[in-house]
């Protein structure tokens, strides 16, 4: 029987001593000197080496940091929903103003497209002419290419 109780006083010690332990390394403050004297004693009753103790305070650093994330979100409250409504009335809002901008630059593009489209023949109307004449110098000798891409004939052709 007392052999049972010395047992039970053991564990009851130990479940004290990791009590105390567990209070200890929760601080969020480093330890006073008597804090870290009676920790070491404490980690020594347990069996805790110092890497051990700062392996577990970085966990219980973590947990801390974490709680604070989830407080945080908790704290939000309808500000996010708000939020998220607002970007939505914004994009409803500007859908219509949006849209009419690019079908304004369509047709703008259609436009510059058209127009591209005609100077890019004009280019090559200007080559295959010049090509020609090079071709054909005494049958169209008198017709000349000016540098601005129009084409010019002598008045006796125009005339004629």
């Amino acid at each position: 029987m007392c052999f049972t109780r010395l047992q039970v006083g053991a564990r009851l010690a130990r479940e004290r001593a990791f009590d105390r332990y567990v209070a200890l390394i929760q601080h969020e403050t480093d330890w006073t000197p008597e804090e870290e004297a009676e920790m070491q004693a404490v980690a020594a009753n347990l069996g805790k080496a110092l890497p051990e103790m700062t392996a577990e305070r970085k966990v219980i650093a973590k947990v801390r940091d974490l709680q604070q994330r989830v407080a945080a979100g908790d704290a939000l409250g309808d500000r996010r929903a708000a939020a998220h409504h607002a970007v939505q009335d914004f994009d409803k809002e500007t859908e219509a103003p949006i849209e009419q901008r690019r079908a304004d630059r369509f047709r703008l593009y259609l436009a510059e497209s058209r127009l591209s489209g005609i100077w890019s023949q004009a280019c090559h109307a200007r080559n295959d002419l010049a090509k020609l004449m090079r071709q054909h110098p005494h049958l169209l000798g008198d017709v000349s290419v000016l540098v601005t891409g129009t084409v010019r004939a002598p008045r006796a052709v125009l005339s004629a």
